[in-house]
């Protein structure tokens, strides 16, 4: 009996905020990889960026091979230690998907009076 085929998976998590952006990259890495298998995951391997900045770099190779998945706060500072403003995060989401950078981006901003 052969080896289903395996395969690495690419996420690129842009936040800002450590206390958003550990647990979810504690997440990413603690899953068990029987349950990776399970789903024809080999890895995954988390890109981390905490400004438009440094995710800059990530979304531009993107361009040539897709991220299978960008997990994006939308309020992001241009550089860390600068002024998060939403009108950044949403910059990032619309060169992802002009670029086609990758496969799906999942929203993570905490917004109680967002609409």
């Amino acid at each position: 009996m052969t080896e289903p085929l395996l395969i690495d998976r690419e996420v690129l998590l842009i936040d800002d905020e450590g206390s958003t952006r550990e647990p979810v990259k504690r997440y990413i890495t603690g899953l068990d990889d029987a349950i990776l298998k399970s789903y024809g995951i080999a890895e995954i391997k988390l890109k981390v960026a905490d400004s438009v900045e440094q995710a800059k770099p990530f979304l531009n190779d993107a361009a040539k091979r897709r991220l299978d998945l960008v997990l994006l706060d939308l309020h992001l500072p241009v550089r860390l230690g600068g002024t998060p403003m939403r009108a950044n995060g949403i910059r990032i989401l619309r060169q992802i998907q002009e670029s086609k950078a990758a496969h799906g981006v999942i929203v993570i901003s905490n917004y109680p009076d967002f609409k």
